[in-house]
C-alpha cells in the first residue's frame, strides 16, 4: 500500500514538474514572439518615417 502511494506521489510530482516546465517554455516563447513582433513593427514604422521625411526634404529643396 505504501509503495503504491509513493509511486502515485512520484507520478504526480513528475506530472507537476513536467507541466510546470511546459508552462514556463510556452511563456518564454510567447514573450519572445511578442518582443520580436514589436521590433518588426517598430522597424517598419521607422522605415516609413524615413521615407516620409526623405520625400519631404526633397520637396522643400
Amino acid at each position: 500500500m505504501i509503495k503504491k502511494i509513493r509511486e502515485r506521489i512520484q507520478t504526480d510530482f513528475f506530472s507537476y514538474r513536467f507541466y510546470k516546465g511546459v508552462y514556463i517554455q510556452m511563456t518564454l516563447y510567447i514573450q519572445f514572439n511578442l518582443k520580436k513582433d514589436f521590433y518588426e513593427v517598430y522597424s517598419l514604422i521607422i522605415c516609413i518615417l524615413k521615407i516620409f521625411y526623405s520625400r519631404k526634404s526633397v520637396q522643400i529643396q
